[in-house]
């Protein structure tokens, strides 16, 4: 198998790729080139998955108490010595939870420094004393070749704190 990478490569054009193969026409062996499907890809450049306190995969946070997060790895199509900017992250017109009052602000970009394989966006869900169910914090990322754009959706769920009631009684220790 051959791999080949550049980094000198824009989005988008159009290029061409010439093989040459030599077979001695002795009947014996023959020769041949295979094309893997989809091999020629730019990548995503990137994949994000959630995270609540420490432990990753979960996306049920409660209002005051655990950090959620949303994680971004670089995929091996990145220059690590690069940083790497995630750009126009929106919130979903799905999404229940209202960035800077249920939660913190969502910034619109995002950037992996240099260096770093992954970073990490930090979600804190504000304990507000409304009652108001689980709420939804729906993120769209752009990934992909801008000529072949696609988005990748990733949920985050804020549910009230649970009322903690407490009864204290007297007692009298002889």
């Amino acid at each position: 198998m051959l791999t080949a990478t550049t980094p000198t490569l824009t989005p988008c054009e159009t290029y061409h790729i010439k093989l040459a193969v030599a077979d001695c026409s002795d009947w014996i062996l023959d020769s041949g080139v295979f094309l893997k499907e989809g091999s020629f890809n730019a990548g995503n450049g990137f994949s994000v998955n959630t995270g609540v306190g420490g432990v990753s995969g979960i996306n049920l946070m409660y209002e005051g108490c655990e950090t959620g997060y949303f994680v971004f790895i670089r995929e091996d199509t990145t220059d690590l010595s690069q940083p790497y900017t995630i750009t126009g992250i929106t919130l979903n017109n799905g999404s229940t939870a209202t960035p800077g009052v249920d939660c913190n602000t969502i910034p619109t970009d995002f950037t992996i420094p240099a260096g770093l394989v992954r970073d990490t966006l930090w979600i804190d869900a504000y304990f507000d004393t409304n009652t108001e169910g689980i709420e939804s914090l729906i993120l769209n990322f752009p990934t992909g070749c801008p000529c072949a754009a696609s988005t990748i959706t990733k949920i985050m769920l804020i549910k009230d704190a649970d009322p903690v009631d407490v009864e204290v009684t007297a007692s009298v220790n002889p």
